[in-house]
C-alpha cells in the first residue's frame, strides 16, 4: 500500500514539473501557421502595410490581417462587433467598463488557464491589470497601465493659446479666472473673425478652469468620499461662469456642434487663439499649422486660481492606455496567446515599439533616447496600438521617447507634466484606479447625460438651476448606485 502511495505522488510530482516546463509553443497545432485577424483602435496608417506589422510578421511568422475601428462611434461598434460574432482573433479596444461588460455575458476568452504556459505574459500583468480585468475568478483582458511618471500618470489636455497673439497684444499668462476672462476679451479685439477658444462639446468641462472651482476630476474627493463632478454643487458655479463666457461671445458660437477636425482647422489655420486639445492631437493638425501658420507660438494655459484659492489640474491616475481581449468565437486560441508570448521577447518587443538604434532613434550621454525623424514617425509611429501584453515599467521607459516624436507632442507634454507652474496643482482622478462594478454598466450613458446637460445650460437651452433636477434624475438613473460602489471600493483603496 505504501509503495502504491509513493508512485502515486511520484506520478503528480512528475505531472507537476511536466506542466510547469510546458510553454505554449509546445500546444501550438501542428501544422502552417493561420493567418490571424485583429482589429485595432484607429490609427492614421494603415495597419496591415505599417512597417512594424512587417517587423513583427518576419520576427514571429504569423501574418496578421487588420481592420481598425472608426474614430467615433467606436463603442457603439465595438459592441456590434462582439454581439454580432463577427470573427477576430484578437482586439485591441474599448474601456473597462465595456469589456467587463463582454466578461459578464460569457463573450471572452478566461486566460487564467493559459498564463501558466505563457510565462512571459503572465510576468507582463501587473497587481492592478490583473485585478481590474478579473471577473468570478477568471481574467479576461490584457490591460495595459497608462505610463506612468515619478509614481503618477500624465496631465493629456490643457488649453492651448497663441502666445504670438498675446505678445502682440500685450498681455500675460492668466493666473486667475478674472484674468482668463480678461485674455479672452483681449482675443476677441484681434478682429478678423479670430474666435478667443474653440473645443468641442465632449470638453464642456474645460481643464485648468474646472480645478478653480474644486472639481479638476470627474469624481473628486470630499470628506474622504469620492463626488462625481455631476452632482456636485460646485458644478453649477462652473457653468455659470462658462456660460457667462459663451454669452460674451468669447466661447466658439459652434462649440456644441463642433467636431475635433473643426476644431483642429479653427486652431491651425488661426481662426482661434485658444483651444482645449490633447498633447497628441498634433498629428491630426501639426502639419497644417507649420505649413498655413509657421510663425505661430503656441503656450498652455496652467491651472488658475479661483476665489477660494484653489487651483488644480486633473491628471490620469491609473487607468489603461490600450486593452486587448481574445473573443470567445476565437479558433486560435494557442496560436494567438504563442504569438502574444513571442511578442513579449525582450528585442522583438523594443524593436516593434521603437525600432532600433541608430536607424530610429539615437541615446544621448544622459542615457536619453530622442527619435530620428521622419522614420521614428512612419515606420514607429503607431506601433503602441498594436501591443497585446505590455511590461508597464518598460513601457513607460520606451513611451518617453515616443512622446518626443514630434517637437509639438514635447512641447505639449514636457509643459503640462515637468514644469512647476502645472505639477505643483496636478491632481489625479482616483476613481480610474476603481474596478468595473454591475453599476459601471451605466457610467456611459450617465456621462453623456452630464455632458450633453452641461452643454445645454452654457449653450442657453437650459439655465443653470436646471442642473438639480437632473442630478435628482441622475441619482435615480444608476448614479446613486454607482455612487455606492465607487465609495464602498474606497474605502479599502490603496494607491499602488
Amino acid at each position: 500500500m505504501k509503495r502504491i502511495a509513493v508512485l502515486a505522488l511520484v506520478l503528480v510530482m512528475l505531472l507537476s514539473v511536466a506542466i510547469a516546463e510546458t510553454n505554449i509553443t509546445d500546444m501550438v497545432p501542428a501544422g502552417e501557421k493561420p493567418v490571424l485577424r485583429a482589429l485595432l483602435i484607429n490609427a492614421n496608417a494603415d495597419y496591415n502595410t505599417y512597417p512594424a506589422a512587417k517587423y513583427l510578421e518576419e520576427a514571429t511568422g504569423y501574418k496578421v490581417e487588420y481592420d481598425m475601428l472608426p474614430k467615433s462611434g467606436t463603442e457603439d461598434k465595438l459592441n456590434m462587433v462582439i454581439s454580432g460574432n463577427e470573427y477576430y482573433d484578437f482586439v485591441v479596444g474599448g474601456s473597462l467598463d465595456q469589456v467587463m461588460g463582454f466578461a459578464r455575458a460569457g463573450a471572452l476568452v478566461d486566460l487564467n488557464n493559459w498564463l501558466q504556459y505563457t510565462p512571459r505574459l503572465d510576468a507582463a500583468i501587473n497587481d492592478y491589470e490583473r485585478s481590474s480585468f478579473t471577473y468570478n475568478e477568471g481574467l479576461y483582458a490584457i490591460g495595459m497601465q497608462n505610463p506612468a511618471f515619478d509614481g503618477r500618470g500624465s496631465v493629456n489636455t490643457c488649453i492651448f493659446l497663441r502666445a504670438d497673439y498675446m505678445e502682440q497684444l500685450g498681455v500675460g499668462m492668466p493666473d486667475t479666472l478674472e484674468d482668463f476672462a480678461d485674455l479672452l476679451r483681449a482675443f476677441a479685439t484681434l478682429g478678423d473673425g479670430i474666435i478667443p477658444l474653440t473645443m468641442t462639446s465632449s470638453n464642456i468641462l474645460l481643464p485648468a478652469v474646472t480645478g478653480a472651482f474644486g472639481i479638476p476630476n470627474a469624481w473628486n474627493i470630499q470628506d474622504e468620499k469620492l463626488v462625481p463632478a455631476a452632482i456636485d454643487p460646485a458644478t453649477k458655479e462652473y457653468l455659470q461662469f462658462v456660460k457667462d463666457l459663451y454669452t460674451e461671445g468669447l466661447i466658439d458660437q459652434e462649440f456644441a456642434a463642433n467636431q475635433s477636425a473643426n476644431v483642429y482647422e479653427k486652431w491651425s489655420t488661426g481662426k482661434a487663439a485658444a483651444a482645449v486639445l490633447n498633447y497628441w492631437d498634433c498629428d491630426s493638425y501639426g502639419d497644417a499649422m507649420i505649413e498655413l501658420q509657421p510663425d505661430a507660438v503656441v503656450a498652455y494655459l496652467p491651472p488658475l486660481e479661483g476665489e477660494n484659492g484653489q487651483r488644480a489640474i486633473g491628471y490620469n491616475a491609473g487607468g489603461f492606455d490600450r486593452i486587448c481581449f481574445i473573443p470567445k468565437t476565437c479558433k486560435n486560441i494557442e496560436h494567438v496567446l504563442n504569438y502574444f508570448e513571442m511578442k513579449l521577447d525582450e528585442d522583438i518587443f523594443r524593436t516593434y515599439i521603437i525600432g532600433e538604434e541608430g536607424i530610429h532613434y539615437t541615446v544621448d550621454e544622459n542615457g536619453d533616447r530622442w527619435p530620428i525623424n521622419p522614420i521614428f514617425v512612419n515606420e514607429r509611429g503607431n506601433s503602441t496600438n498594436m501591443r497585446t501584453g505590455s511590461p508597464s515599467a518598460v513601457y513607460s521607459e520606451y513611451w518617453k521617447l515616443r512622446v518626443k516624436k514630434r517637437p509639438e507632442y514635447w512641447d505639449a507634454w514636457s509643459t503640462m507634466n515637468m514644469t512647476e507652474a502645472f505639477t505643483k496643482y496636478a491632481v489625479g482622478n482616483i476613481a480610474n484606479y476603481a474596478p468595473s462594478f454591475d453599476s459601471s454598466l451605466n457610467q456611459s450613458s450617465l456621462n453623456t447625460l452630464f455632458q450633453n446637460e452641461c452643454v445645454k445650460i452654457v449653450a442657453g437651452t437650459l439655465e443653470v438651476d436646471d442642473l438639480d433636477v437632473f442630478t435628482d434624475e441622475w441619482l435615480k438613473n444608476g448614479g446613486q448606485a454607482l455612487m455606492d460602489d465607487y465609495n464602498n471600493w474606497f474605502l479599502t483603496f490603496e494607491q499602488p
